[in-house]
C-alpha cells in the first residue's frame, strides 16, 4: 500500500498531541484522506450540514466527508482564499474577501454563481441568523436571504452598519451582539430593536454560554456576567473561572466554550478536562458529536470521541494479585492461579486475596463456579467439587470435551451434553432434566461458549457467534445474536455492568448494552486489542489489552443534544463531481440507469463501527440484510415499472432507524412487453405437440420398463447388501431393505441427495470427491470407508460404486445411473485397530511405542516436499529416573512415566507426535508444518516449554517428586534421510547432553557424531588405564610471598596414555565422574600422595602439607570418610600432613552429610580447604557452620585481575571475608608479577600458580625447594 507524503506528514504532526485525564475519550487520531483532484491550500473551512454532513471549503475545491476521507464535491476556483460557509436549504454558499457563491448540493450540473460581491470594503464572514445569513464587512452586516419559489439567486440587503469603535460582532440565540470598547450592543430578535450595556474593561473577547455572557479581559482573564439579564440555563463556576488565565481566545462549540492558552484548550464547565493542541494549527472546528477537526499546513486529523474515557494503568503493588490470576468466580470471591486457589476477604476494613489451598491433582482447569457450599472446577475432561468450608473433595466426575457446563441451582451444576442435560449436585447426584428427543438433533448449541454471565435465571454467553443466551427455566438457547453487531463479531468476555446494563467484551471493542432493549454504548479500540477483562469493585471495565490494562469509566465532557436521523439521497458520481438529491416520495430513473445508488447518513460513533442496512419492496415480506462499514447501497436488477421500496438502517449496537418508503419508476424495454408475451406463448404451443407425440408412440416401451423394473427391485430385496440407485446427478432415487438396516437411514431421508459418508463433524466432502473423481474417470470404485449411522453410531463399509449406461427407448438417449454397493465390516474392522492398538501401542502411558514411532519418521520421509523438507526427531530421556526405581518401587517409576507423559502431551503443539520408546526415553515427532521457517528456533522453544511443563513436581502417593529432562534432536534432512540415521544421530546429541550436565538440549551436529565417538574411545581407555597403570601424580607448591618459603604442594594427577600422550584432568575427570571411575581415581591419588609424604620425610624435605582434591560424588558416600582414615593409619603417617581440597558444590548437595563428613575428618587432624570459593553458591551462612580452614580464590577471578575492575572488587571482597572469619586465603592460577602485586596489596599472602612454577613430577620437588625456590624475584 503507498503512503503519500501529506499522510505522513499528518501522522508526524499529530504525534505531538497528547490530552489531560478526561479527555482519553479521544482514543483514535485519524489523519484523513483528502480527494486526489484537490490540493489543500493553507485557508480551509469546515461546515456542518442539518444532516450532520462535514463540508470542507478551500480555495480550489469543495469537498465532503464520506466512509472516512474526503471525496471531491465540486472544482471550482473562487480566486481567493474561503473565510466561511453556510448552507441554507438546498443551497451551500460561500464567502470570499469580494464574494458570494452559490452552490446547488443538489444538483452538480447547476453552475456555481457570484450571486453578490463588493467592491469599497472586504468581506469578514459569514454566519447564519435565524432562517438567513448575516454578511459581516469591515463596514456593514447585510442579511442574506434565500431565494423564492420564482427566483434562482438570493436577495441581499443591508442590515445595520458597524459602529466605529467595532471590535467583534456575534450572533448569539438571544440576537446580535457588538463588542465595542466601553459597550455592548444587542440586536435583539424577538423586540426588533437595539439594547446597549455598558463595559468597565477592556474586552478583548465575549461569547454566550447558557444565557450567560463571558468575558476575556485584555488581562487574560475570564468574567462571567448578564448584562442583559438573559434567562439562564446553567450557572457557571466562578471558582473555575478563577483558575484560568493568561487566557489568548475563548472558543465557542455546540453549547460548549472552552478557554485557549498557549497551545492548550481548558473546559469551562469542567475542571478537570483539557485538551493539548498541536503546534501552529490554522483552524480547529467540534462537529456535532464533538470530535475534534485540526487543520495545519499539511492536511486534516480528526480525533474521535468516545461515550467511555479510556485510562491506561499499571495495577500497584497492593492490588496487582487479582491482575495475574488465571480464573475468578463470577461472585469475585475466589480465584484460581495455576493450583493454587485463592479467597477474597475483608482485613482492616480492606478487602485482600488470601492464598487457601494448593490442589496439584487439578489440571487445565476453564471454569471456576460457585454455589452455596462448594467450589466446583471444570476442565475440558472432568469436574471436581470441595466443600467450602473444609475444602475436601466432594465429587470427581469425567465429562467429555464437548460438554457445556454452566451454574444451574444454589447448589447444583448444569451439564449439557449432545444427547441430554442433566443436573449434577456436589455429590454426584444427576437428574436428567432434557432429553436429546426433545431436545431435537442434538441438545448443544451450534456455537462454541467461551465465558459466560449468570443473571437470576438467565445466563448470558460470550460465543464465537457473538452474545447469546440461556433460559434456566426453559433450558432454551438463542439462536440469533442478542448484541446487534455484526455476525463476524465473537464475544470474548461478558460482565456485569449496573442492575440494567452488562458489559460485552471483543477483540476491538467493548459495548455496554441495556438488558432491555439490547442497544449498545461502543467503545472502539481498533488499533489495540483485547486479550481480557475483568470489572472493578464500582463495576467499571478494565481491559487487558496488547498497550496494558486500560480502565473504561463513564464521565462524559462532552454531549450532543442533535438527535440521530435516517436520511437518504441519490448518488450519481460524474466527472469530478457527486451529484446528491434527496429522496422524497418519488425517484425517476432514466432508461440508461439499470441501477440506483442511494447515500444514507448516520452520524458514526467511531469509523469502525458497522452500519446495517436492510431493504424490500413492500409487496415483500423477507428483508434482504447487507452490513458494511460505508453508508453506500447499490441496488442491482431493479424491477421495471413503478415499484415502491422499504429502506431500514441502523449503527451496530442499536435500533433500527424508521422506515423510509420511496417510489421509483423504472421504464420498460422493448424485449419485456407484448413482445415477449407472444414469442412465450409460440414457443409453449410448439413444445406441447412435441411432448404429446412422444408420449402416445412411448407407451409400449414404458409398459416393458415397468416389467423390468419390479424384476431388479425383487432381486435387489433380496439380498444382504446395501443397495442404492442414483441418477446421473447422483440423487438417491431407491434402496433396498438391507440398506435400511445397515445405515439407519430410510428413502424419505437421503431421496434427491448423494450418498453420504458422516463424520463426527459432518458430512466427509473429502474422502466423497475422491471416489466420485474415480468413478467418473473409469467407471468404477471400490474400497473401505468409514461412515456413520442415523444415530451417529460409527460403521465401515466395504463399498464399490459402479456407473452404469443404458439405452431410454423412450428418448433414444442413453441414461446414466450410479449403483453402490456395500456390506457392513465394522466388526472386523475394529477388531484390526484393536490389534493394531495392542502392537502400536505402549501399556503404561497408551502413547504409541516405537514400532508406531518408526513408522511415523517413514511417513514424515515419504511426504516430505523439497519446498519445505523440515521435520525433527527429538529423544526424551528423564533424568536420574533410576532413583525413583530404586527408592520407590517400581510400581512408583510406572505411575512416574504416566503422569510425565500426559504433561509432556498437554504441553505439545497440535500436530507433534509423541511415543514412550521403551524405560524413561520418550521420542517426539515435530512435522514440517512447524518448523517451515526456523526450525532451530522452534525446537528451542519446545525444549522450554517441556522443561517447564515438568517444573511442577509429581505426586507419587504422598511423596512429591521433582524429574528433569535431557533432549537430543536431529533434523531431517540435514542429519539424515532415512528413519536409523535420524534416531542414532537424536540418541547421539543425547548422550552429548547426559554428559555435558542433564536438564538441556542439544541439537545434533556432525561434529557431534565426531566428538561422541572420540568421546566413546576415550571413555573405553580411561576404564583400563588404571589397571595400567598410567596415571601419574604430579605436585604444584604454594608460595607464602611475606616470608619467602614454600607452604605446601597441591597434588594434582595426569594421564600419561601411550598414544595420546599426556592428558589434562579437564579431557578425562567429567568422563570419571560419569561412569563412576572417580572414586577409584580419588582413593589412588591419595594412596600415591601418603607414599609420596613419607619419601619426603624419609628426605627430610620441608614441604608443607599436600593438598588432595575430592570429588563431589566420593565427598557424599556414607564410607568416604573412614576410608580415608583407614589408607592414612595403613600408611602410617600423620593426617596433619594432608589438606583435602572440597568444592562449595559438593558441601551443598547434602547439607547435612557435608556438615557430618567435614566435623569427622577435621577431628581426625586433616585440613580442609574450600576450593573454587566465589564460583557456586557462596553462602555465607554456610561458611560459618562448616569448620573450613582455607579459601582458594578460584582462578577465573585472578585472570582478569589486572583489568577487570569487577574481579579485582569480587577478589579484594573474598580476602577480607577469609580476614574476618580468621581463615587463610590462597589465591589460585597466578601467572604475572602484576597480579601478585595487586593481591598482596589485598592482604592476600599466599599463591600458587606458573609464576612460582609449574606442577612438577615428585622427582623434581626436592630440587625445585633447594634451588628453584631460591631463583624466585622478590615480590614485595
Amino acid at each position: 500500500m503507498k503512503i503519500s507524503v501529506l499522510k505522513l506528514a499528518c501522522c508526524l504532526l499529530i504525534s505531538t498531541l497528547s490530552f489531560g485525564a478526561s479527555s482519553k475519550q479521544y482514543t483514535d487520531i485519524f489523519t484523513v484522506q483528502l480527494a486526489s483532484e484537490h490540493a489543500l491550500e493553507q485557508s480551509v473551512k469546515f461546515i456542518q450540514d442539518d444532516n450532520s454532513q462535514i463540508w470542507l471549503l478551500s480555495e480550489q475545491s469543495i469537498s465532503l466527508f464520506r466512509d472516512g476521507k474526503f471525496v471531491s464535491f465540486r472544482t471550482f476556483d473562487f480566486s481567493n482564499d474561503v473565510l466561511s460557509g453556510n448552507i441554507i436549504d438546498d443551497y451551500l454558499y460561500v464567502a470570499t474577501s469580494t464574494q458570494i457563491y452559490q452552490v446547488s448540493i443538489l444538483d452538480s450540473a447547476l453552475p456555481i454563481t457570484s450571486v453578490w460581491q463588493i467592491k469599497d470594503h472586504e468581506i469578514v464572514d459569514l454566519v447564519s441568523y435565524e432562517s438567513s445569513l448575516l454578511i459581516q464587512t469591515n463596514k456593514n452586516v447585510y442579511q442574506l436571504n434565500k431565494p423564492e419559489a420564482d427566483q434562482s439567486s438570493p436577495t441581499v440587503k443591508p442590515f445595520f452598519e458597524l459602529p466605529a469603535k467595532f471590535k467583534e460582532l456575534l450572533v448569539i440565540p438571544q440576537g446580535v451582539l457588538i463588542l465595542e470598547v466601553n459597550q455592548l450592543d444587542l440586536y435583539s430578535t424577538e423586540e426588533k430593536t437595539w439594547l446597549t450595556a455598558n463595559i468597565s474593561n477592556k474586552l478583548k473577547q465575549v461569547v454566550e454560554y447558557q444565557g450567560n455572557l463571558l468575558y476575556l479581559t485584555q488581562k487574560g482573564n475570564v468574567q462571567v456576567a448578564n448584562p442583559f439579564n438573559f434567562y439562564t440555563t446553567k450557572d457557571v463556576s466562578k471558582k473555575r473561572l478563577n483558575e484560568l488565565n493568561a487566557v489568548t481566545e475563548l472558543i465557542s462549540f455546540n453549547g460548549a466554550v472552552y478557554a485557549k492558552r498557549r497551545d492548550q484548550l481548558y473546559s469551562i464547565q469542567s475542571e478537570s478536562y483539557s485538551l493539548a493542541l498541536p503546534k501552529k494549527i490554522n483552524d480547529l472546528f467540534f462537529d456535532d458529536n464533538n470530535n475534534l477537526w485540526v487543520v495545519d499546513s499539511f492536511g486534516v486529523q480528526v480525533i474521535w470521541n468516545q461515550p467511555f474515557n479510556a485510562d491506561i494503568f499499571k495495577p500497584s503493588k497492593a492490588n496487582s494479585t487479582q491482575y495475574t490470576f488465571d480464573l475468578i468466580s463470577i461472585s469475585g470471591t475466589y480465584a484460581l492461579k495455576g493450583n493454587r486457589l485463592y479467597q477474597q476477604k475483608m482485613v482492616n476494613e480492606t478487602l485482600v486475596w488470601q492464598y487457601k489451598v494448593n490442589f496439584p491433582h487439578i489440571k487445565n482447569v476453564t471454569q471456576l463456579i460457585e454455589t452455596n457450599r462448594h467450589i466446583w472446577f471444570v476442565s475440558p475432561k472432568q469436574i471436581w467439587s470441595y466443600e467450602k468450608q473444609t475444602l475436601l473433595l466432594s465429587l470427581e466426575l469425567p465429562i467429555s470435551n464437548h460438554d457445556l457446563v454452566l451454574p444451574h441451582t444454589d447448589n447444583n451444576l448444569l451439564i449439557v451434553q449432545s444427547g441430554q442435560v442433566v443436573s449434577i449436585s456436589a455429590v454426584g447426584k444427576q437428574t436428567q432434566i432434557q432429553s436429546k428427543e426433545l431436545c431435537g438433533t442434538t441438545c448443544l448449541p451450534d456455537y462454541k461458549v467461551s465465558e459466560y454471565l449468570l443473571d437470576g435465571r438467565t445466563v448470558w454467553l460470550a460465543t464465537n457467534r457473538g452474545l447469546h443466551q440461556l433460559d434456566l427455566a426453559t433450558l432454551k438457547f438463542t439462536s440469533t445474536r442478542l448484541d446487534l453487531l455484526n455476525t463476524q463479531a465473537p464475544v470474548i468476555k461478558v460482565l456485569k455492568a449496573t442492575k440494567q446494563k452488562i458489559w460485552v467484551v471483543y477483540p476491538n471493542k467493548v459495548a455496554q448494552m441495556d438488558k432491555k432493549s439490547l442497544t449498545s454504548m461502543l467503545y472502539f479500540t481498533p488499533n489495540n486489542k483485547i486479550l481480557d477483562a475483568l470489572t472493578s469493585s464500582d463495576k467499571q471495565i478494565e481491559l487487558l489489552s496488547q498497550k496494558g490494562w486500560m480502565r473504561l469509566t463513564t464521565e462524559q465532557e462532552l454531549t450532543s443534544d442533535k438527535p440521530n436521523r435516517f436520511w437518504m439521497q441519490k448518488y450519481t458520481n460524474r466527472t469530478n463531481t457527486l451529484a446528491l438529491n434527496t429522496v422524497a416520495d418519488n425517484v425517476e430513473l432514466s432508461d440508461s440507469e439499470q441501477e440506483l445508488k442511494l447515500l444514507f447518513n448516520l452520524t458514526k460513533q467511531h469509523p469502525s463501527e458497522n452500519v446495517f442496512v436492510r431493504f424490500k419492496y413492500t409487496d415483500d415480506s423477507k428483508w434482504s440484510n447487507i452490513d458494511t462499514l460505508n453508508q453506500l447501497l447499490t441496488l442491482k436488477n431493479l424491477r421495471q415499472g413503478r415499484n415502491q421500496l422499504e429502506v431500514q438502517a441502523r449503527l451496530e449496537g442499536q435500533d433500527w432507524e424508521p422506515t423510509q418508503i420511496f417510489s421509483y419508476v423504472l421504464p420498460y424495454s422493448a424485449l419485456q412487453t407484448k413482445w415477449l408475451i407472444v414469442y412465450g406463448v409460440i414457443f409453449l404451443l410448439i413444445a406441447l405437440a412435441v411432448f404429446l407425440y412422444a408420449r402416445f408412440s412411448g407407451v409400449k416401451v414404458a409398459f416393458n420398463a415397468v416389467k423390468q423394473q419390479a424384476f431388479i427391485t425383487s432381486l435387489l430385496e433380496s439380498t444382504k447388501d446395501g443397495v442404492w440407485v442414483a441418477n446421473k446427478d447422483r440423487e438417491i432415487k431407491s434402496v433396498n431393505g438391507a440398506f435400511k438396516e445397515i445405515t439407519g437411514y430410510e428413502l424419505k431421508d437421503i431421496a434427491g441427495k448423494s450418498f453420504p459418508l458422516m463424520t463426527e463433524q459432518g458430512r466427509n466432502h473429502e474422502v466423497e470427491t475422491l471416489i466420485w473423481q474415480e468413478v467418473t474417470k473409469s467407471g468404477f470404485w471400490s474400497g473401505e470407508v468409514w461412515s456413520r449411522q442415523k444415530n451417529g453410531t460409527p460403521v465401515s463399509f466395504d463399498l464399490s460404486v459402479t456407473r452404469v449406461e443404458t439405452e431410454n427407448k423412450l428418448s433414444s438417449k442413453t441414461d446414466v445411473t450410479f449403483v453402490g454397493v456395500f456390506s457392513d465390516v465394522t466388526i472386523r474392522k475394529k477388531s484390526e485397530q484393536d490389534l493394531r492398538h495392542l502392537a502400536t501401542r505402549d501399556s503404561i502411558t497408551q502413547l504409541p511405542n516405537r514400532t508406531l514411532f518408526i513408522e511415523y519418521v517413514n511417513n514424515a520421509i515419504n511426504t516430505s516436499s523439497p519446498l519445505n523438507p523440515h521435520f525433527a526427531v527429538v529423544f526424551i530421556d528423564l533424568d536420574n529416573f533410576r532413583k525413583v526405581n530404586e527408592s520407590l518401587s517400581h510400581l512408583q517409576g510406572d505411575a512416574l512415566i504416566k503422569q510425565v507423559g500426559e504433561r509432556l502431551s498437554n504441553s505439545l503443539d497440535k500436530g507433534v507426535a509423541l511415543a514412550r520408546l521403551g524405560g524413561d526415553e520418550f521420542a517426539l515427532l515435530i512435522p514440517n508444518v512447524l518448523l517451515s521457517s526456523e526450525p532451530r528456533s522452534y525446537i528451542k522453544r519446545v525444549a522450554e516449554s517441556l522443561k517447564t511443563a515438568l517444573q511442577t513436581p509429581f505426586l507419587l502417593g504422598a511423596t512429591e517428586v521433582n524429574i528433569t529432562a535431557s533432549l537430543g534432536v536431529s533434523i531431517s534432512p540435514e542429519n539424515g534421510k532415512t528413519a536409523e540415521v535420524l534416531m542414532r544421530c537424536a540418541d547421539t546429541a543425547l548422550s552429548m547432553v547426559k554428559r555435558s550436565g542433564k536438564n538441556n538440549c542439544h541439537i545434533y551436529r556432525q561434529t557431534v557424531d565426531a566428538a561422541g565417538t572420540e568421546l566413546l574411545s576415550l571413555e573405553s581407555e580411561l576404564i583400563g588405564a588404571l589397571d595400567n597403570d598410567q596415571f601419574v601424580v604430579y605436585y604444584q607448591p604454594k608460595y607464602k610471598l611475606k616470608e619467602k618459603q614454600v607452604s605446601g604442594f597441591e597434588a594434582l594427577i595426569r594421564w600419561n596414555n601411550p598414544t595420546r600422550g599426556l592428558v589434562a584432568p579437564d579431557q578425562f575427570i567429567r568422563l570419571a565422574e560419569e561412569n563412576g571411575l572417580i572414586r577409584k581415581l580419588d582413593t589412588w591419588v591419595f594412596k600415591q600422595v601418603c607414599q609420596q609424604i613419607k619419601v619426603w620425610q624419609k628426605q627430610e624435605l620441608s614441604f608443607g602439607k599436600v593438598a588432595v582434591n575430592v570429588s563431589a560424588l566420593n565427598f557424599q558416600q556414607i564410607d568416604f570418610c573412614q576410608n580415608l582414615k583407614d589408607i592414612v593409619l595403613e600408611e602410617n603417617i600423620s593426617a596433619e600432613y594432608l589438606e583435602l581440597e572440597i568444592t562449595e558444590t559438593a558441601m551443598m548437595t547434602d547439607l547435612t552429610r557435608g556438615l557430618e563428613n567435614l566435623q569427622d575428618l577435621r577431628s581426625a587432624g586433616f585440613t580442609i580447604a574450600l576450593d573454587d570459593f566465589g564460583t557456586s553458591h557462596s553462602s555465607l551462612s554456610y561458611i560459618k557452620q562448616f569448620p573450613i580452614d582455607r579459601l582458594k580464590i578460584d582462578r577465573s577471578f585472578i585472570m582478569d585481575i589486572e583489568t577487570s575492575e569487577q574481579d579485582k572488587n569480587i577478589t579484594s571482597v573474598l580476602v577480607q571475608l577469609a580476614e574476618h572469619l580468621n581463615i587463610s586465603v590462597i589465591g589460585e592460577g597466578v601467572e604475572t608479577a602484576e597480579q601478585v602485586n595487586i593481591l598482596l596489596g589485598m592482604g592476600c599472602n599466599e599463591i600458587q600458580g606458573y609464576i612460582i612454577s609449574q606442577a612438577m613430577m615428585p622427582d623434581d620437588v626436592n630440587a625445585f625447594l633447594e634451588v628453584g625456590v631460591n631463583q624466585l624475584p622478590d615480590f614485595e
